[in-house]
């Protein structure tokens, strides 16, 4: 009690005198020489006036700076900010008056903000060295990093802030890095393992991941690159592209798992979903397809371009498909050429063909040394080698036959295992192996400038005999005319001809002069002479064709018969002469 009335009798001279210093303590110290209230103790603290959020509003005309402890709402010191007539109660914590370390509460997003209100830059720092500056501009710089830009818990964990001008962005980008420079690393784990490679480009997740120290690599995409530890001058973009990759070089991969399991092969090139997926230790292969090259493995130097062009290739070299499945189920086979749609599709060991057109060698498997060019040329050759086909469908209906040659719509034989035949011409079709065909059944005339010659040498003849049957054979044969039905021939032929053209039929008007074939082939027969000129079919539905420059052989031995009686007649008459003049003499 005696202290309330020492205090009260204080204050009431402090209002009486109009000024004066008051000092609260139990030492009895005069106040501070600076302090109108000098309050003082080492056991007791100030209580200031304790109400509700309700109570706070209800004071009447608050002093500007007035100070109250809310009990409810958001408890705590509030001070008035604004005016008696107009407050505006602040909590003391409140991020306008200052933000705490520990975090901050009651703020208001574009209201409240931790930064400048004048014309400076914000700088941030860490042991007490700039790092981080937000200009007045807007820009974000860095400073002490080497020149070099970390983003994200972990990126550029170990750079060794020399002049490395690395820029990494996401969690652990460039984790390991220390002294390589120049790298660019952009998403989680990008550039991971990289220690002192320089150059590199990382972009995506784990994108050159286990690179060590290779330089000059650059990667696009999920796990591009992934596996890449030293090689170099790779560029992979597309996720899982060059994924495996370990030391190979020089290698370039665009699309999803392009060249994904290529471990140490170098100069390959793969554009396009999962080209060249299979490849580990190839090189000098170029893939540019959906699945293009996908399923080789050590083959090299082999180009594919087209969906699933080269597609089962495993170690075949020097191939090169150009279309869709152009050489797809090719494995091991070499120096293979295929320009189409589906040319050489059915490949699998067979070499060195070269196919050009839409199902090209298309069932080729086996078959090697096969040169086609055309729609379907060769289309279903299987084993057949050495055979050259030029011209939409030209030997088509091959499968084994072998060195073959045919140049023209359609050419080619009419079986499929005749060998060594050659087919010139539209629709040229030989019936046999071993035979040449020049043209079809509507040519009207075949010529030249000079006479067509045949190997006649003594020294290539065997079992020589002078048995040529003359006179007996030549009077035994029918010389006529005729003209050709050319349906009839075609059908007997087996030639399938749906051409129209002006012409087709011209060959029906020409009276020809000639022999019937049975009749010549008869002639033979009873004159006991195995003559060559007439060819018999195999089959009642083939036809039969003549040779006419065999019938010289057997007409020069009928004029050598015929000169024989002329002679001998020349000497019967020559002793019938004698007698006549002797006759005459007498």
């Amino acid at each position: 009690m005696k202290r309330t009335t020492i205090l009260f009798s204080m204050l009431l001279f402090l209002a009486v005198s109009g000024y004066a210093q008051v000092a609260i303590n139990t030492d009895g110290s005069v106040a501070d020489a600076s302090a109108i209230l000098d309050v003082k103790s080492t056991a007791k603290g100030v209580l200031l006036p304790r109400m509700t959020m309700a109570q706070r509003d209800g004071i009447n005309s608050p002093a500007t700076g007035l100070i109250i402890y809310q009990t409810d709402n958001t408890p705590g010191y509030y001070y008035n900010t604004g005016t008696p007539a107009s407050p505006n109660w602040v909590r003391l914590s409140d991020p306008v008056s200052g933000w705490n370390t520990t975090g901050n509460a009651g703020t208001t997003s574009g209201n409240n903000f931790v930064g400048t209100t004048d014309e400076q830059d914000f700088d941030i720092r860490t042991n007490n060295t700039l790092r981080t500056r937000i200009t007045q501009k807007g820009q974000i710089e860095t400073f002490n990093t080497g020149q070099s830009v970390f983003i994200g818990e972990g990126a550029g964990n170990t750079d060794d802030l020399s002049n490395n001008k690395n820029i990494f962005i996401g969690y652990k980008a460039g984790y390991s890095n220390t002294t390589g420079y120049n790298n660019t690393a952009c998403g989680y784990q990008a550039l991971y393992s990289d220690t002192t490679g320089k150059d590199n480009t990382a972009n995506g997740y784990k994108a050159l991941n286990s690179n060590t120290t290779g330089s000059y690599n650059t990667a696009y995409g999920h796990m591009a690159l992934y596996s890449n530890t030293t090689g170099k001058d790779n560029t992979a973009s597309g996720q899982g592209a060059l994924s495996k990759n370990t030391t190979g070089s020089y290698n370039t991969a665009s699309g999803y798992k392009t060249l994904y399991s290529n471990t140490t092969g170098k100069d390959n090139t793969a554009n396009g979903y999962k080209a060249l997926y299979s490849d580990t230790t190839g090189s000098f292969n170029t893939a540019s397809g959906h699945m293009a090259l996908y399923s080789d493995t050590r083959g090299k130097n082999n180009t594919a371009c087209g969906y699933k062009a080269l597609y089962k290739n495993t170690t075949g070299n020097y191939n090169t498909a150009s279309g869709n499945k152009a050489l797809y189920s090719n494995t091991t086979g070499n120096y293979n050429t295929a320009s189409g749609n589906n040319a050489l599709n059915d490949n699998t060991t067979g070499r060195d063909n070269t196919a050009s057109g839409y199902n090209t060698l298309s069932s080729n498997t086996t078959g090697n040394y096969n040169t086609a060019s055309g729609y379907l040329a060769l289309a279903n050759n299987t084993t057949g080698y050495g055979n050259t086909a030029c011209g939409t469908g030209t030997l088509n209906g091959n499968t084994t036959g072998k060195y073959n040659t045919a140049l023209g719509y359609k050419a080619g034989p009419n079986g499929n295992d005749y060998d060594n035949t050659t087919a010139l011409g539209n629709g040229a079709e030989p019936d046999g192996s071993n035979k040449v065909f020049i043209g079809n059944t509507d040519v009207t005339w075949i010529g030249g400038e000079v006479f067509w010659s045949t190997y006649s040498d003594k020294r290539i003849k065997t079992d020589i005999k002078q048995d040529v049957k003359g006179l007996d054979f030549i009077l035994k044969l029918k010389p006529v005319t005729y003209h050709i039905d050319k349906d009839k021939q075609d059908k007997l032929a087996g030639i399938v001809d749906p051409s129209k053209y002006k012409e087709k039929y011209a060959i029906e008007n020409i009276k020809f002069s000639g022999f019937l074939a049975q009749d010549v082939e008869q002639a033979a027969k009873e004159s006991g002479y195995e003559f060559s000129g007439v060819t018999k079919p195999k089959g009642d539905s083939k036809v039969y064709s003549i040779s006419y420059s065999e019938f010289v052989v057997p007409l020069v031995k009928a004029v050598q018969e015929q000169q024989e009686i002329i002679n001998e007649l020349k000497k019967q008459n020559e002793a019938i002469m004698k007698r006549l003049n002797k006759l005459e003499n007498k």
